[in-house]
């Protein structure tokens, strides 16, 4: 496992403390699913986007302005 630093507010840290002891887990634990989640949409995005053929937006014939 890695470690890392973050810089936050003191107020959403506190409440960050709050929320996970309300759970019963870290505010680690909590950073690392997110990052999970938001890692995972990213690649599954980049994933369906290398998959799908790319559509022109505008008509070859459409008279340029």
């Amino acid at each position: 496992m890695s470690k890392l630093t973050l810089n936050v507010d003191k107020t959403v840290l506190a409440r960050a403390k709050r929320y996970a002891r309300k759970r019963g887990v870290s505010v680690s634990h909590i950073v690392q699913e997110y990052l999970d989640v938001v890692g995972g949409a990213a690649a599954r995005a980049a994933s369906s986007a290398a998959s799908t053929p790319v559509k022109p937006s505008v008509k070859h014939d459409a008279p340029v302005l």
